[in-house]
């Protein structure tokens, strides 16, 4: 893994989590979650067919939050191998509450594909739902997205807005 810096100590982690979680008496719940990220961790390094490979049809057994992040994590290789991937993250959407952070971050995804004249709206909608149950993360990623919006649109009184607000709520 030439080059993948402290992404191969993750991977490496990942794969002994996996490992650990995997035994008699293991943990099937974190085992999930392990494979889970591990598939996510090759797609953000750009290796589509490693991450494709990993992920496993969810089965229906599997709880809803497990199912839906499954769904999720199965419906970014799709997009990413070119294929479609609507049906999936309709059903992910379906089967979470407004509030669940894997929606949120399901939703950012689609986000990102609208038009970018709703693409600031949506992520602001996003950004409002997390704070609002501390997800401070996915908000963060909101704003960070918001922000990517309103320069790609052109809208710069609004992003100058934003900014204004942001200063005054780093004095407060």
């Amino acid at each position: 893994m030439c080059g993948a810096g402290r992404f191969a100590e993750g991977i490496a982690l990942l794969e002994a989590s996996i490992e650990e979680f995997s035994r008699p008496g293991g943990n099937p719940m974190l085992l999930s979650m392990a494979q889970d990220l591990r598939a996510r961790v090759w797609l953000t390094l750009g290796q589509v067919g490693r991450a494709h490979v990993l992920v496993a049809a969810p089965t229906s057994a599997s709880a809803g939050r497990v199912r839906a992040r499954q769904l999720g994590i199965r419906a970014r290789v799709r997009h990413a191998m070119g294929h479609d991937d609507t049906e999936l993250f309709d059903e992910v959407v379906s089967m979470v509450s407004e509030a669940d952070p894997v929606r949120l971050s399901v939703e950012m995804d689609l986000a990102m594909r609208g038009a970018d004249a709703l693409r600031a709206e949506r992520f602001a909608a996003l950004e409002r739902t997390a704070q609002a149950h501390e997800y401070f993360s996915l908000a963060a990623m909101a704003t960070a997205w918001r922000v990517s919006a309103l320069v790609k649109s052109q809208r710069l009184d609004e992003l100058a807005t934003l900014v204004s607000e942001a200063q005054r709520a780093a004095l407060l």
